[in-house]
């Protein structure tokens, strides 16, 4: 025990009363004032202008600065207070990271958090067999990825986990800016809207930063690349740490480019993924990607072939610098190893598909072939559903029939449903068959949003939720 809180121990001993505790704590004060620098000035001139301080002098004194210092320390501490209560009530009962940037929200918890994180863009596919030196090494390459999450107007920061959604984004569009495609009503808004209806959180990261596409001269298509993977799985760790979502069993979704993606995160990683939904997904890097008709411009040079101009930035192939060049290169599948789904974790792949009649880029089963003579084998860790359309205008149909059949070779669970028209769009021809109201806003819901929800129920998800039926 120190010096002071012995006397102030001694003083309660020996005091009579409450009032005595008091004034005798008082003259402790008055003694010690008049040894502190700050106030022993002020003290000696009040002396030296009223001769000796007398009791009832010093205790105005005391009363006046003491008192004044007390309330402008309380009114501080209250306003630090009520602050606090506020952020906490925003952020559902925890506190929100610091580098999160959260969009303001009506909730008593943030209904969107965006935030950035540090990712290594080096690419990490070794392609040399040579020896090198004995003190080389991979060097880093860090940039910074964008990252949403959205939460249901059902999550609680306490009790049973909200089930959690990876969202892959389709190719030209980007998370976490102006143009997010997780709401985009010409893609995926209608599905969202109702997952999150159901209770769902949803997860996304965007995988091609800024200054690495700006960097290796890229477009925002994230082609499945390594970054979008390891991003992907920060973001799953981030969410899982600072809410209360259930990162122990995933849902994924992909649509389009997002397929190829949603590919290359459940089988590059240990995340425990329970079920699968594509819409219209990239199956194959050289089949579906490849030569798949896109302008991009980058560096004031126009290229064709958006998609195939990223997998040669992103994975080493040789450089190019005008669109002739692109047109000229050939595909290497030793250089995306480990990164496109038709050759991972497969047992005779299928490489036979002949171009359509008017493509350039759309490919088809040879005259005489049929899906149940393939006998490709494709392994994957987790149950797949595809849904598309047999008139897709973007990508083969047949690519997605052989790759279905190719992992139902190998005893896995997996489903294709092919619509007879539907391009490569499907949600946008067909008729709404209800609706329901979300985040306060009346949503019209579509036959295919119903059967992604119903595949994720199988695999334990949320059960389907009451809708108004339309007329």
């Amino acid at each position: 025990m120190n010096h002071f809180a012995q006397v102030i121990d001694r003083y309660r001993q020996q005091s009579h009363s409450e009032a005595d505790k008091g004034h005798r704590f008082e003259r402790l004060m008055q003694a010690m004032l008049r040894t502190l620098p700050p106030w022993s000035k002020e003290i000696k001139s009040y002396n030296r202008g009223h001769g000796s301080v007398q009791d009832d002098s010093m205790k105005n004194y005391i009363h006046r600065h003491v008192s004044m210092w007390f309330w402008i320390v309380s009114l501080v501490i209250f306003i630090m207070l009520i602050v606090g209560y506020i952020v906490l009530k925003q952020a559902g009962g925890h506190v929100v990271p610091a580098q999160v940037n959260c969009r303001e929200d009506k909730r008593p918890y943030r209904r969107v958090t965006y935030w950035q994180q540090e990712v290594n863009c080096a690419n990490p596919i070794a392609t040399s067999y040579e020896g090198e030196g004995i003190d080389t090494y991979t060097a880093q390459s860090i940039y910074t990825d964008n990252c949403v999450l959205y939460l249901p107007e059902s999550y609680k920061p306490q009790g049973t986990p909200t089930k959690l959604i990876i969202f892959c984004k389709e190719g030209d569009s980007q998370v976490g800016t102006s143009s997010d495609p997780i709401f985009d009503e010409q893609r995926c808004g209608r599905l969202f809207h109702w997952l999150l209806y159901l209770g769902y959180a949803v997860v996304a990261a965007d995988g091609v930063p800024d200054a690495w596409k700006a960097a290796i001269g890229a477009t925002e298509r994230a082609v499945g690349n390594y970054v979008a993977v390891q991003s992907t799985i920060k973001a799953v760790e981030y969410v899982g740490k600072h809410y209360n979502v259930d990162t122990g069993r995933l849902f994924v979704f992909g649509y389009s480019q997002g397929g190829h993606y949603a590919q290359n995160v459940i089988d590059n990683s240990a995340l425990n993924v329970a079920a699968v939904a594509e819409w219209s997904p990239v199956c194959s890097m050289r089949w579906h990607q490849w030569d798949l008709s896109s302008n991009a411009t980058v560096g004031g040079v126009t290229f064709t072939k958006a998609a195939r101009l990223n997998i040669a930035r992103m994975f080493g192939f040789p450089a190019v610098s005008t669109n002739i060049q692109l047109l000229n290169l050939d595909y290497d599948p030793d250089l995306t190893m480990g990164y496109d789904p038709w050759t991972r974790n497969v047992e005779d792949p299928y490489n036979d598909f002949v171009k359509q009649e008017g493509s350039d880029f759309l490919y088809r089963l040879p005259d005489g072939v049929t899906v149940d003579q393939i006998t490709m084998k494709k392994y994957s860790k987790a149950p797949l559903k595809i849904w598309a359309a047999e008139d897709d205008n973007k990508l083969s149909a047949d690519v997605f029939k052989v790759f279905i059949k190719a992992m139902r070779n190998t005893g896995q669970i997996a489903e294709l449903k092919l619509y007879n028209q539907g391009e490569h769009h499907v949600q946008q021809y067909q008729t709404a068959v209800g609706t329901f109201v979300e985040n306060g806003e009346t949503c019209d819901l579509y036959p295919i949003a119903l059967d992604v929800a119903l595949w994720f129920y199988n695999f334990g998800g949320y059960p389907l939720k009451d809708y108004n039926l339309s007329e």
